[in-house]
């Protein structure tokens, strides 16, 4: 399932032209998380995407941990030339999206942002986020 989840993930990613994504992981990082974050980057590895590395870009669970470590890694993500960032939750991405916000970053024309998850506040961030649902 996760395998598939990273996939459906990447597809769209890829088909709007992304080839540097970074991953905003959780900390702790658990076993599902390096999970997700290994079969995203196999997905676009597959394609000649990459998966950066940025190390600032992770958090504990929790969109306001999450807004605070994407303001911090900002900096980084910008010089590494990313142009999505898939996130380990929807929980981290809507932190990450009130990030971009909050520096005049407009989503998706600066950043695409994507999550996994499919929490159901998803459809109703602006803009509606992106995410996989897992069974």
């Amino acid at each position: 399932a996760v395998r598939e989840g990273a996939r459906q993930l990447a597809a769209p990613l890829l088909g709007l032209g992304h080839r540097r994504v970074a991953f905003m992981t959780a900390t702790p990082e658990t076993e599902t998380f390096a999970i997700r974050r290994e079969m995203l980057a196999a997905a676009l590895r597959s394609s000649g995407a990459e998966l950066v590395h940025v190390d600032r870009l992770a958090s504990d669970v929790d969109a306001g941990a999450a807004h605070g470590a994407a303001l911090a890694a900002m900096p980084e993500l910008v010089a590494a030339d990313v142009t999505a960032i898939v996130c380990a939750t929807d929980l981290h991405a809507y932190g990450l999206l009130r990030a971009c916000a909050d520096r005049g970053i407009r989503v998706p024309d600066h950043w695409s942002v994507a999550g996994f998850d499919d929490q159901p506040l998803s459809a109703y961030v602006s803009p509606a986020l992106t995410t996989v649902a897992f069974p």
